[in-house]
């Protein structure tokens, strides 16, 4: 703290330099004798300057308690500084947060920050403009416990480990987006860059669109977004999958419960699966819409596909053998297991069970038969929350989007899914417009990162692949799932490097249903970077992520005692200080609520904890 006082070198600086100057007059105006005038002026001028130099270097401390002004960049001085240190990313600028910072940060809570501002002269010489802008939000002196700082970066291997943003609205979070996705767009152009933001960013889109072009890789670009469904790429997140269940899992995890194994959320797991796999049996790729379609009206018809394709396989002759079935339930011989139930279908139904089943069963077919039988009043009770989902996700606009149509030449906007978009490096943006409609939105980004985790789930398997996928994911509390808790733990063997961005902890805790599950994201991310947040609980676990320390700590103790009637001699007084070494949180929980705009803290991998702060990027 001694930085920190009062410059009182300042005072003997001027009493010197007014040394000088009287010796200079004495010798020039005065009769004196000019040569001992002009040593002595010489000497003040050396005190001068060496007390002067002491004095600025108190006011240089005490004006970097200002903090910094907010910086603007061009995108060139971002690839600039990203070329300047290859294999690293650049992340602004700051320091190295170490226990004298700590020690800085305890001492100053017991100032006033104001009462330390530097003489106005010294203000205005150096630029300073805090003290005169006291609407500024944030306390400065936060990043100016160090006044130098130096460009930040972190080793590109280190988030290969995956990184967690935690900051308030408003605060960081979205520039700092900015800031690594425009390095990600023009570090190679063998990555594919994602970005998934359920709120929708115009000015993060018209980057991404920008620096794609100017990195030479235009036709890598691509754009989805719900509200602009003309200007969208359409995507199929059901592609992608190695197993029939993982598409009934991606589903399932969207119905609301208490947990996995609640009764609804089992059933509708059950006919969702049943139904992929009756698709896929003959030969149908399965779509939203198409799962919707059978899990809504009833499985019958896809029932009668499936067995008339396990027929062919047995080199049956299906009309044939259907025939006689078909006279039966046309006179009523056969009942149908419902009135909506087609003829052909009651018919196949009965020629299966009488002359196939006990021998040459099928899984499929059997899975089917049991749900088209299954009671359709009950069973629509058991698929009410279900079946709401798969509306909200194939209606209208939403529905072309994520179900598209092969065979319709008409419609020329691409179709992509996520294994080509990372296969073929693309860089997209989606938007998934959640302050239109949040639980649409929500549901969208679920699937969409659960079809993410399959395709990672299959380079992490087969291999062949060489390129990195940077999934960056803002607002993720909205999209996180279970699949995504799956891919933080197993995907850097795929070479995916996942940036999730959030406002709270507890936020997560909401998504994920448990606290359990929120302590296993974060333990999955080996990177933590932090601005300003107000929330208690976030606040604490941050506290213990970024370790601790020791404060040194000054007890004082004063007496005094006095006998009145016996002499001064008898009036004594003692002062005793001891200073103690106490443990604490290397950064005190509420120093995070008090963080300025673009300014945060960062733990990596490597145990390195950083204070920084990044710059606007101007496009």
């Amino acid at each position: 703290m001694h930085k920190l006082r009062t410059a009182y070198e300042s005072y003997a600086a001027f009493s010197w330099l007014l040394v000088m100057f009287v010796m200079v007059y004495l010798s020039i105006v005065a009769d004196w004798v000019q040569g001992p005038m002009w040593w002595i002026a010489g000497i003040a001028f050396l005190f001068f300057f060496g007390r002067a130099y002491q004095a600025v270097q108190i006011w240089t401390a005490r004006n970097s308690l200002r903090g910094k002004d907010i910086e603007w960049v061009t995108t060139e001085e971002v690839v600039r500084k990203m070329n300047q240190y290859p294999g690293e990313l650049w992340l602004g600028w700051g320091f190295q947060w170490k226990r004298k910072h700590a020690q800085k940060m305890y001492d100053l809570d017991k100032l006033e920050i104001e009462d330390l501002r530097p003489p106005s002269l010294f203000t205005a010489l150096t630029g300073n403009k805090m003290w005169a802008n006291p609407k500024k939000k944030g306390e400065g002196s936060i990043h100016g416990v160090e006044h130098q700082e130096v460009d930040v970066t972190v080793p590109l291997s280190s988030l290969n480990g995956h990184t967690f943003v935690v900051a308030t609205t408003g605060s960081m979070k979205t520039r700092m987006l900015s800031l690594v996705v425009c390095q990600a767009i023009h570090r190679n152009p063998k990555e594919a860059v994602i970005v998934i933001d359920p709120k929708g960013d115009k000015e993060l889109l018209e980057m991404m669109k920008i620096e794609c072009e100017r990195a030479g890789r235009p036709h890598d670009f691509a754009y989805f977004h719900p509200a602009f469904p003309k200007q969208s790429i359409r995507i199929d997140p059901l592609k992608n999958w190695n197993r029939p269940t993982e598409l009934a899992s991606r589903i399932a995890a969207l119905i609301p419960g208490d947990s996995a194994g609640d009764v609804f959320t089992s059933f509708g797991w059950r006919a969702i699966n049943l139904v992929a796999e009756g698709l896929i049996f003959v030969a149908e790729s399965p779509t939203l819409k198409s799962l919707k379609r059978y899990v809504e009206s009833g499985a019958d018809d896809l029932l009668g596909k499936t067995i008339v394709k396990h027929m062919t396989n047995l080199s049956m002759n299906v009309e044939e053998a259907v025939k006689p079935y078909r006279e039966q339930v046309n006179v009523g011989k056969i009942k149908k297991p419902d009135p909506s139930t087609p003829v052909e279908v009651t018919a196949l139904m009965a020629c299966y069970k009488k002359e196939i089943a006990d021998k040459h069963n099928s899984t499929v077919v059997d899975g089917l038969l049991s749900m088209c039988e299954h009671n359709r009043e009950h069973m629509g009770k058991m698929l009410a929350t279900l079946i709401p989902i798969l509306t909200m996700l194939t209606a209208g606009d939403v529905g072309d989007l994520l179900s598209p149509d092969r065979n319709n030449t008409d419609d020329l906007r691409p179709i992509l899914d996520t294994e080509k978009i990372v296969s073929s490096n693309k860089v997209v943006y989606m938007g998934l417009d959640s302050l239109t409609d949040a639980t649409v939105s929500s549901a969208m980004g679920s699937v969409i990162l659960a079809d993410l985790v399959a395709v990672a789930g299959a380079r992490y398997n087969y291999g062949g692949f060489t390129n990195m996928v940077n999934l960056f994911n803002d607002e993720c509390n909205e999209t996180v799932n279970v699949p995504t808790l799956q891919m933080l733990n197993k995907s850097r063997g795929a070479l995916f490097r996942l940036m999730l961005l959030t406002q709270t902890i507890p936020d997560l805790t909401v998504r994920l249903g448990s606290v359990e599950q929120t302590m296993q994201l974060l333990g999955n991310c080996n990177n933590m970077i932090v601005g300003r947040t107000m929330d208690p609980t976030t606040k604490e676990y941050l506290a213990e992520i970024f370790k601790k320390t020791t404060i040194e700590t000054i007890q004082e103790t004063k007496m005094t005692n006095a006998k009145s009637g016996e002499g001064p001699a008898q009036f004594n007084a003692s002062y005793g200080a001891r200073t103690t070494d106490t443990e604490a949180d290397l950064i005190a929980s509420d120093i995070f609520n008090m963080m300025p705009d673009l300014e945060y803290f960062a733990s990596w991998s490597a145990g390195e904890t950083v204070k920084g702060r990044i710059p606007l990027i101007r496009y």
